[in-house]
Parts: C-alpha cells; structure tokens; sequence
C-alpha cells in the first residue's frame, strides 16, 4: 500500500516538473538577449570599444567558452560514475 501512495505521488509530481522545464520562445529570447548585453558589457569593461571588430571577437570568445563549458558538463552528467574496488576486488559505487 504504501508503495502504491509513494507511486501516485510521483505521477502527480512528474507533469509539474516536466512543466517547470518548458520554456517559451519568447522566455528563451530574453534568456540570450540577457546574455547578450552581459557578454557586450563585459568586454566593455575589458577595453574594447564599441562598433569594433574587437568587441565582436570578444564576444564570440565568451559565447565560445561557455559553449565548451556546457558541453563538457553535458559529458560529465552523461559518463556512469566510476567504481571503487573493495579489498576483495569486487566493484561498488559511491
């Protein structure tokens, strides 16, 4: 019975968190406009003037690093953890 109550709950539970992870296009657009004027102001700060070729480098660059970073955390999350051996060679994980 009880594992029946924690089964519903978790039916319940799963639409709401499917709908928390939607994002509309326009929240999306916002989200990268947002990023956008983050990057600009960032390599503002550094130096670079505005309407030059520099600040576009600059700003390729920052969208270039964090392209690299989400992808190796995407390879991170996707990589099984790796097993420890106990003193009789048998694998467990943490």
């Amino acid at each position: 019975m009880e594992r029946f109550q924690i089964m519903s709950k978790g039916w319940i539970l799963l639409p709401l968190l499917l709908l928390a992870a939607c994002v509309s296009p326009e929240e999306h657009m916002a989200m990268e406009t947002a990023q956008r004027q983050a990057d600009m102001q960032e390599c503002q700060r550094l130096g670079f003037q505005v309407g030059t070729t520099e600040l576009g480098n600059c700003v390729l660059k920052l969208r270039q690093i964090r392209a690299t970073e989400e992808q190796a955390s995407a390879i991170q999350a996707a990589t099984p953890p790796f097993p420890y051996y106990d003193r009789w060679g048998r694998p467990y994980w943490y």
